[in-house]
C-alpha cells in the first residue's frame, strides 16, 4: 500500500506542477513518469503476491476537508514560504536543497506548493531539484514508517522506497 501511495505522490505532483509551474513540469516530468512507473511495477509485482488473507485493521473516518486541517495547511503554507524565502535569498540552491532534504522529512506539499507559487530568485530547475530531493527524503521517511508500523512484514518495501528515495534525490543532485 505505501508504494502504492508513492506512485500517487509522484502523480499527484506532476499534476501540481502542471497546473502552478509548466516549466518546472518541463523538468520533472521525465524523473516523475520514471520513478512513477518503477512504483507501480513494484506495487503490482506485490499485488499479484499478496494472499487472500484479511486484517482486522480498524480505522477511524474523517473528513479531509475539516476546516481545522485547512488551517494548518494554510498555517504551514505560509511558514513554509517566508522559511524558503529566508534560505533562498541568504544561502542560496545550495541552502535551498539541504531545506528540501529536511522538509521531505515531514509534509511536502506545503513545501511544494510555497516553491512552484513563490517568487524566488531562483531558476525552474533549481525549483525542481528542490521538489526531487523533497519528494526523495519523503520516500526515506516513509521507509521508515514501513518497518516502525509493518515491524517485518514491511521490511521489502522500506527496502524499495530507500532505493527510490536514493535515486530521486541523486536526479535532483544531478539536474
Amino acid at each position: 500500500s505505501i508504494i502504492s501511495a508513492t506512485f500517487m505522490m509522484y502523480l499527484r505532483l506532476l499534476i501540481i506542477a502542471a497546473i502552478f509551474n509548466l516549466e518546472v513540469l518541463k523538468v520533472i516530468a521525465t524523473p516523475y513518469i520514471v520513478f512513477g512507473l518503477i512504483t507501480l511495477i513494484i506495487s503490482f509485482v506485490y499485488y499479484k503476491k499478496a494472499t487472500n488473507e484479511t486484517s482486522k485493521i480498524e480505522t477511524e473516518d474523517r473528513n479531509p476537508l475539516e476546516l481545522g486541517t485547512a488551517f494548518v495547511f494554510a498555517i504551514l503554507f505560509i511558514v513554509t514560504m517566508f522559511i524558503t524565502n529566508f534560505v533562498v535569498n541568504n544561502y542560496g540552491t545550495t541552502g535551498l536543497n539541504i531545506l528540501s532534504f529536511i522538509i521531505g522529512m515531514t509534509d511536502i506539499d506545503p513545501f511544494i506548493l510555497a516553491l512552484l507559487t513563490g517568487k524566488y530568485n531562483i531558476d525552474a530547475a533549481a525549483v525542481a531539484s528542490a521538489m526531487l530531493i523533497a519528494t526523495g527524503s519523503n520516500n526515506i521517511l516513509k521507509a521508515v514508517y514501513a518497518v516502525w508500523f509493518g515491524k517485518k512484514k514491511a521490511v521489502s518495501s522500506a527496502f524499495w522506497l530507500i532505493i527510490l528515495g536514493f535515486l530521486t534525490i541523486g536526479f535532483g543532485i544531478y539536474i
